[in-house]
């Protein structure tokens, strides 16, 4: 399951893991409709599409198509981000209480990477307009040029475990 990898002896998941991860993608049929899903939203738009979650009090893309063209915005699949800096994360976050999400989410992620601060009441108002539209969106949060919009995926009891989301240049036509 592990490797050595590297002169300093580091350890890493192994080629039996990038298979056990393939097989599981390729024969869960759940996987299986998202990765279709993925694929024909990222062609029929030509915009990047990426299937989102949690892990711990984090965001990460779980799954990426990026867009076809030239200039491609996306993120690595797999790589932790605060919550508030994501549309995603408002939906994903939407069935707590103010004072759950207060608790959940560590103070140091409501400062973006160009130093603005989310004020955390702004954040709270999101998750609760998030809530009422069934949808969010983003613009100008993790970097100044992308605008998100997130979808829920829900599981069987209703509630919100991923998002299908769209990250598109911020001056996108709204029709578009």
């Amino acid at each position: 399951m592990l490797e050595n990898v590297g002169p300093e002896g580091r350890v890493y998941l192994g080629r039996a893991m990038h298979l056990f991860g393939w097989a599981y993608s390729h024969h869960n049929v759940h996987c299986r409709r998202i990765i279709e899903t993925l694929d024909a939203l990222a062609a029929e738009t030509g915009e990047t599409v990426q299937l989102c979650g949690l892990r711990g009090n984090k965001y990460v893309v779980l799954d990426c198509r990026d867009s076809p063209g030239p200039f491609r915005i996306s993120s690595h699949v797999g790589v932790e981000v605060p919550i508030p800096w994501t549309a995603s994360g408002r939906l994903l976050l939407s069935h707590l209480g103010d004072d759950e999400v207060q608790a959940f989410v560590p103070a140091g992620d409501y400062r973006l990477p160009d130093g603005r601060v989310i004020p955390q009441a702004d954040f709270l108002s999101d998750i609760a307009k998030a809530r009422r539209q069934g949808f969010s969106e983003t613009s100008g949060l993790a970097d100044r040029f992308t605008w998100c919009m997130a979808a829920p995926i829900r599981d069987r009891s209703g509630g919100i475990t991923q998002t299908l989301c769209f990250v598109l240049p911020v001056d996108t036509p709204e029709a578009q």
